[in-house]
């Protein structure tokens, strides 16, 4: 692993720390998601060449800590959404540390940010098959149209069918981002993803998450939750964890080839506080 990812590392895991310590004064859920639930079980702790950190919060938890308790978080972090900045890129939160600035390796925008960890809210979804699949193609629709606001931001690295390549291509070269709003398209989405409850939903998930339709799973996955080891520390994942990378990726114990483990790059440090490592 090399020294600017082993830093990374070090930044994020303690962001984690802070972050699930308050969740868990003030009772609120959240579980490990993703590449870090992937990391935990199979590395216990970071994908190796990974550079990111995702937590899943129940909607209900990602509201009370957004409203109340993220003031909490140590001076040196701050949390970031769609609604505390203007011209925020992601509709998701973010955990921030100030005292390290990075740069994103993937879409066409070379503006620094802050070191993170993401927050994503886990919904439900409408039971039974044909109205989940309007709701989910609804939800879809209008992420595709927060991408078109914010074009510059598009991943270019990301595989994509020809109709996707095709879409990618007229974001860019029409000034969509002149017309249009993201942050009332990300209110217009925020409202569709909290109609429905986990707690009544057969099928859960975060349809803002990276693989989108795939990030919904049975709910039955998370309906207990479990401790797992993550680095130097534990942390809440689902029970079913195995069900859930299985849904994932596959054989999840299978390391992934050269091209794969190179995508996975987020970050590169622009600048950094002596005191953060």
């Amino acid at each position: 692993m090399d020294v600017e990812l082993k830093k990374i590392h070090s930044v994020d895991l303690l962001m984690l720390k802070e972050t699930i310590k308050i969740f868990e004064e003030h009772n609120l859920e959240y579980f490990l998601i993703g590449g870090t639930l992937l990391g935990a079980i199979r590395h216990k702790g970071f994908i190796p060449w990974d550079d990111d950190l995702d937590i899943g919060v129940p909607r209900a938890s990602y509201n009370v800590f957004i409203k109340k308790y993220a003031k909490e978080l140590p001076n040196r972090y701050r949390l970031q959404n769609y609604n505390t900045k203007s011209g925020s890129k992601y509709y998701i939160s973010r955990i921030q540390d100030l005292n390290v600035q990075v740069k994103e390796r993937r879409g066409a925008d070379l503006s620094t940010e802050y070191a993170s960890i993401d927050l994503f809210p886990i919904d439900g979804t409408p039971n039974g098959k044909v109205r989940r699949n309007f709701f989910v193609n609804k939800v879809m629709f209008w992420r595709m149209i927060a991408s078109f606001s914010q074009s510059k931001n598009i991943d270019l690295n990301r595989k994509r069918n020809i109709f996707e390549k095709l879409l990618v291509y007229i974001a860019r070269i029409l000034p969509f981002d002149s017309l249009l709003d993201t942050r009332k398209i990300y209110n217009r989405i925020d409202i569709l993803l909290s109609k429905y409850s986990m707690e009544n939903s057969q099928v859960v998930g975060s349809l803002m998450g990276a693989y989108r339709k795939k990030e919904l799973f049975s709910g039955e996955y998370v309906k207990r939750l479990t401790k797992v080891t993550f680095e130097d520390t534990e942390a809440y994942a689902p029970y079913e964890w195995d069900k859930y990378l299985k849904h994932m990726y596959g054989n999840y114990m299978k390391i992934p080839n050269r091209d794969e483990i190179e995508r996975k790059r987020h970050f590169e440090i622009v600048r950094k506080n002596k005191e953060s490592f």
